[in-house]
């Protein structure tokens, strides 16, 4: 071993090394606090790796490791360590920016764990060195490898030295209401140079479905093969579970017409006073009414008949303002909405 030429295990050990050396970094030091990187010092740590850069293949003549950096004994391990370390990033849960690690190892912080920067440092000399022999060596048939490895390198460059300077922050928008105040992962205030109004948003869904299931368990039926109708546009009925189902009416967004007249002649106060269900019988009592505002569900009134057994009532998925209605078929079984899934967002 290190006998030159190098081949792939050399390669294989200088990622070895590096892997080590960042575990002992990690250990003694601490994770990468990256928010020294920030502007101007990560234009100043850029022109310094470039310089390094330079100099690395100036050097290439002097020491062999120079001009291993630009082979592909180097690159095909280097490539395959920084695989494992991303796959390892993708499966564990990883904290915000500048928040400590969840484990005393550091991979829930992974950007900021030594191993890995090591790592991904080695994978941009690399592709930067490959870049500069081409460059130097200028050939037409050098020009799509070229391309990809200066673009390769200014995506690890810049992407991790311009992050640093990045916030990312959360803002609560409310229709006809301009914001410009956002918050960080610490529900930090911070006043933005720009304000944001959301003049009008809407959700787009699915066709309403209808599903049987058992009033105690509340699970699917059939249990083999739980089956459902959906209410499309020109709906009049279909057969669900041995029962003859037709709609007879409609209301996309509707209300209990109890719970709209409890909203509009009952204090707040009374309401919490009351018994659950001497509520429930007060919402659900007159059925469904349309009503455009928040809080409004699907209603339908359907009919289930199975032979002389004829059901009619009212079902909806209900919402945060009203709970679920359900249409009784017998002492075990109940037709219901399910919520409806959401199209897009306008």
């Amino acid at each position: 071993m290190w006998n030159k030429p190098w081949k792939y295990r050399e390669g294989i050990a200088i990622c070895i090394g590096l892997l080590i050396t960042g575990a002992l970094l990690q250990a003694s030091i601490g994770p990468v606090e990256w928010r020294f990187f920030m502007w101007p010092a990560n234009i100043i740590a850029l022109a310094l790796l470039i310089a390094a850069l330079v100099l690395f293949y100036m050097l290439r003549s002097k020491a062999y490791i120079f001009r291993f950096m630009a082979q592909t004994e180097a690159a095909v391990p280097a490539l395959a360590t920084a695989a494992i370390l991303t796959v390892i990033m993708g499966l564990t849960r990883q904290v915000p920016e500048g928040h400590l690690a969840m484990e005393p190892i550091g991979l829930s912080r992974i950007l900021s764990f030594w191993p890995f920067v090591l790592i991904y440092l080695w994978n941009t000399i690399i592709v930067a060195e490959v870049g500069i022999y081409q460059l130097v060596h200028f050939q037409k048939r050098f020009i799509p490898s070229l391309v990809s490895h200066l673009g390769l390198f200014i995506f690890l460059t810049c992407g991790v030295l311009g992050s640093v300077d990045m916030k990312r922050l959360k803002m609560y928008c409310e229709e006809g209401n301009p914001e410009w105040r956002a918050l960080d992962s610490y529900d930090k205030v911070h006043e933005l140079p720009l304000a944001i109004e959301l003049q009008k948003f809407t959700i787009d869904e699915y066709p309403p479905k209808l599903a049987m299931f058992e009033s105690k368990t509340g699970k699917a039926l059939p249990k083999e093969k739980p089956q459902n109708i959906v209410i499309e546009k020109g709906f009049t009925s279909a057969e669900l579970a041995g029962w003859t189902i037709t709609v007879e009416k409609y209301i996309e967004d509707a209300m209990p017409a109890g719970m709209l007249k409890m909203l509009q002649g009952m204090p707040e106060q009374m309401m919490k006073m009351m018994k659950m269900d001497d509520l429930g019988m007060r919402i659900n009592a007159g059925g469904f009414v349309e009503y455009k505002d928040k809080g409004a569900a699907t209603a339908i009134l359907i009919k289930a008949q199975k032979g002389k057994t004829v059901k009619r009532g009212w079902v909806s998925s209900g919402s945060y303002m009203f709970p679920m209605s359900s249409l009784k078929l017998d002492d075990n079984t109940e037709i219901g909405m399910s919520a409806r899934e959401p199209l897009r967002y306008v």
